[in-house]
């Protein structure tokens, strides 16, 4: 888990972008709240531009070593370390400045709306900022026969095993891929997909038109997606492939069977993009060719995805997504709900525990079991308000001015 934060940390191009914001924002006296904090990188920026509080969110464990790195560096006394999920943060206060980059290569993911705009809702001021300030998504089509062969290599496996493949392909093409491409790669000009500016946008979701000309000859096997980061005025922080590879790289959204596209071929690209258990995105090309004479193009090829059809799932797992399902409770559930329970009536963990195998001993065999499915059951669903020792989770005074407790906070 850590080797991945490390990872992050070497992105210097995308942290040297941020620190540079900070260092151009004048944070003195402010408050300022990161959403997914990781070991504490943006709040000691947030520290060293001046700011007079800031709240580092951060649901995972990582954010253990992120409090030893702000005492270990000076700034353990302006930061205050919230261990818990985002979409149900509370803060003692309304902040001046929002940080994040919970963003996916194309920006959005599932619990965009939730977790950026929901928390804009809760934890900023009417006044306040959100770093970044707006985000600009591109796209462009791409011919990347190498790529597309490792793609269709499962494929080709099954067909040599004698089995048919069909029912396989709109899971492996029915669904953006992240990885890193190159601006050669791109076989048109980019267009400009949508624009969401953070502070007053009301959903991530959008549905968008474009059209591609493509100047030469070229095998076209999908659609590459990437975003500007408007950090601030003049400062630009993007994924485009011309760039040096960041974190996030780009997604690309497969075409299946690739288009054979000619010099002068029209590329009308329909995207759209809905909330589900996970985000939903639908993409359709129709590939246009104008002939002489001919009073309008003729639409060559036309190829429709559905991410949808990449889900795995099965109709009884899609019937219980119906409005007049009644869910019951399997024996984990139960177990789950005996955890809950004990939780409400304020049973401490041992009390739990003994309950636990006394009401389902034929499964909790031991008392480590039952400590691992406590712990399974209340991660990310307690205040550790009931939790002894150390921590600082922000509670708000009469005065209205935070202070520090003893209850670390968690999701």
């Amino acid at each position: 888990m850590l080797e991945y934060y490390l990872r992050m940390w070497q992105d210097e191009r995308r942290l040297g972008a941020f620190r540079e914001a900070f260092q151009r924002l004048d944070l003195r006296g402010q408050t300022v709240a990161e959403i997914g904090t990781g070991l504490g990188t943006f709040a000691f920026f947030a520290c060293a531009a001046g700011a007079e509080r800031v709240y580092a969110i951060e649901p995972h464990d990582v954010i253990g070593k992120a409090r030893e790195l702000a005492r270990a560096n000076g700034w353990a006394e302006r930061i205050t370390f919230v261990q818990e999920d985002a979409r149900s943060v509370r803060l003692p206060e309304p902040v001046d400045l929002l940080v994040t980059e919970h963003f996916d290569p194309f920006f959005l993911h599932a619990s965009v709306d939730e977790v950026i705009l929901g928390c804009r809702e809760r934890l900023l001021k009417p006044t306040g900022k959100f770093l970044p300030e707006e985000v600009v998504l591109f796209m462009a089509p791409v011919s990347t026969p190498e790529f597309y062969a490792e793609l269709e290599r499962p494929v080709r496996l099954v067909s040599k095993l004698g089995i048919e493949p069909q029912p396989l392909l709109a899971t492996i093409y029915g669904k953006p891929i992240y990885r890193a491409f190159s601006a050669a790669e791109l076989v048109a000009t980019p267009g400009e997909v949508h624009r969401l500016r953070l502070r007053e946008a009301t959903t991530g979701h959008f549905s968008a038109s474009l059209s591609f000309e493509v100047p030469r000859a070229a095998e076209v096997h999908g659609l590459l997606g990437w975003f500007d980061l408007r950090l601030l005025e003049g400062l630009v922080l993007s994924n485009h492939p011309q760039f040096t590879a960041t974190a996030w790289q780009q997604a690309f959204f497969p075409i299946s069977p690739p288009l054979a596209a000619a010099a002068g071929d029209r590329l009308h690209v329909e995207l759209a993009t809905f909330p589900w258990i996970d985000i939903i995105w639908k993409w359709r090309v129709r590939q246009l060719r104008s002939s002489d004479g001919a009073a309008s193009p003729t639409v060559v090829a036309v190829r429709n995805h559905d991410s949808f059809a990449s889900i795995l799932c099965t109709e009884e797992s899609l019937g219980r997504q119906g409005d007049d399902w009644r869910p019951l409770l399997n024996e984990r559930g139960r177990i789950d709900a005996a955890v809950l329970d004990g939780c409400r009536r304020g049973l401490a963990a041992q009390a739990i525990i003994e309950e636990l195998r006394a009401s389902f001993g034929d499964i909790v065999r031991d008392e480590a079991y039952a400590r691992v499915l406590l712990a399974e059951t209340l991660r990310h669903r307690v205040d550790v308000a009931g939790r002894s020792g150390g921590g600082d989770h922000p509670t708000a005074s009469r005065s209205g001015t935070p202070t520090t407790t003893s209850d670390a906070a968690s999701r």
